[in-house]
């Protein structure tokens, strides 16, 4: 049987599972749960995704529920243009050699290793940096990112959880997505905490998951004070009603008061009543 006839790509390997930039250069891919057998690879970062030139590689990742004398080190970074074959451009770890690397190589099987990571033992760590001494352009190019196990032997199989950083890469402008909640920083109220759902109560630009503090939400319900009392929630319940109506009627005209007015001009009037009756009966 020959190699070719071996390497396979998985189920989902057109799934991109994590892939985030960082303030640096660099681009992380997540690994939680990841199996793989034999020469088994997930496509994480397509064609066209990253921009810059791949320049090294580290990984920090551990090994559970190996078989077949499957290590820690056998987690293969693979680098080829799609389908996977082998005629890829690199590969770190993997025991078995699939292609000889453009890059010198650190073993005599013709491809860098970790480093770390000579185990199959559950709970062993790989650990470990190369840096390429051929690096590899990625903007514009056809090339793929490919994560898998790269040990050959029949029923091998094993499952990792850690990252993978690939260096002096980025994804293009505009898609770069921080904290991972779906939304390209580019687009994103508050791109460094997730918040899928944007929420901006106060409508300043700004996300309340990156406004929020003890200060602002003084009963830690997940809404900003301010915006509470905006819509004429003045005891803070994410309810609207006749509690918020005896507040208003009890405050009437006063000028000094412990409770923000909805209009925010310092005296509870006409225009909060208009504001509460508008929200009457709102649950949020």
């Amino acid at each position: 049987m020959t190699r070719t006839s071996l390497i396979r790509t998985a189920a989902c390997a057109a799934t991109l599972l994590a892939v985030a930039g960082s303030a640096s250069a660099d681009v992380t891919i997540q690994l939680q749960g990841f199996r793989a057998g034999r020469f088994e690879f997930t496509q994480f970062v397509a064609p066209g995704q990253l921009v810059g030139t791949l320049t090294g590689i580290s990984v920090q990742a551990t090994l559970s529920n190996a078989k077949e004398r499957t290590m820690a080190e056998d987690l293969c970074v693979y680098v080829d243009a799609p389908p996977l074959s082998e005629h890829g451009v690199l590969q770190v770890g993997g025991m078995t050699p699939m292609i000889n690397s453009i890059n010198p190589p650190v073993m005599d099987d013709g491809h860098p290793m970790w480093g770390s990571g000579r185990s199959g033992l559950d709970g062993t760590g790989v650990l470990g940096t190369v840096q390429l001494a051929k690096p590899i352009p990625m903007e514009g190019s056809p090339l793929a990112v490919y994560v898998g196990n790269g040990y050959g032997a029949p029923w091998s199989e094993g499952t990792w959880d850690g990252v993978i950083v690939l260096h002096g890469v980025t994804p293009p402008i505009g898609t770069a997505d921080q904290d991972g909640d779906g939304i390209a920083d580019a687009a994103d109220n508050c791109p460094m905490i997730a918040n899928a759902d944007q929420f901006d109560c106060n409508g300043n630009s700004v996300g309340d998951a990156c406004e929020l503090d003890p200060t602002s939400d003084t009963n830690q319900d997940g809404w900003m004070d301010r915006c509470q009392y905006d819509r004429a929630d003045l005891d803070l319940s994410r309810s609207v009603n006749g509690d918020d109506l005896v507040i208003v009627l009890s405050n009437w005209g006063a000028t000094k008061i412990s409770t923000p007015d909805p209009t925010g001009n310092g005296i509870f009037d006409g225009d909060d009543l208009v504001v509460l009756l508008s929200n009457w009966g709102t649950t949020y």
